[in-house]
């Protein structure tokens, strides 16, 4: 993975964890890694209606690097943002 886009991931994650309460991100914590396809339509669709915008640093950086489907890049989101609030 390219570093500018690990950065702008880690960024993002940031400002995601910041918006969601600690009812959702206990709940995401106790999810399993294969259960985190449930997250597609719900806190997915948020993501890539409002972070992964044509216009944001995290949606062109992720093009750069050949990732284009925005459901590929709301997993990758979703996946570390489960990580970070593991303390992973």
């Amino acid at each position: 993975m390219d570093n500018r886009l690990h950065e702008e991931i880690v960024r993002t994650v940031r400002k995601i964890v910041f918006v969601l309460d600690s009812e959702f991100r206990n709940e995401l914590k106790a999810t399993t890694e294969r259960e985190l396809s449930d997250f597609h339509f719900g806190l997915g669709v948020w993501i890539r209606n409002n972070i992964l915008t044509n216009d944001s640093a995290v949606y062109r950086i992720f093009v750069e690097n050949g990732i284009i489907e925005k459901d590929d890049m709301s997993a990758i989101l979703i996946r570390e943002l489960r990580c970070t609030l593991l303390g992973k």
